[in-house]
């Protein structure tokens, strides 16, 4: 999952809301305006939920967009 927050500054609300409702979601990268976290696939059954409430707190938050996809192989060669 990567977002694209309003703001460079470092936002350790954004964090705090996705480790609290997505177990084992671990925080890849945060450059500039932009975080990008790994996802558990175990967690899709909360996905539904969990985006509801991104969406509900977008503002709040700080987020202009977020965005999903899954790694293919591809980018996981690439990344070795």
């Amino acid at each position: 999952m990567t977002i694209d927050k309003v703001s460079k500054e470092n936002n350790p609300q954004i964090d705090a809301f996705i480790m609290a409702r997505i177990e084992n979601a671990h925080k890849l990268s945060e450059v500039s305006s932009e975080i990008t976290y790994q996802l558990p696939n175990d967690s899709v059954r909360n996905f539904k939920e969990f985006f509801k409430s991104l969406d509900e707190r977008k503002q709040e938050l700080g987020l202009k967009s977020y965005g999903i996809g899954v790694t293919t192989l591809e980018e996981v060669f690439l990344k070795v």
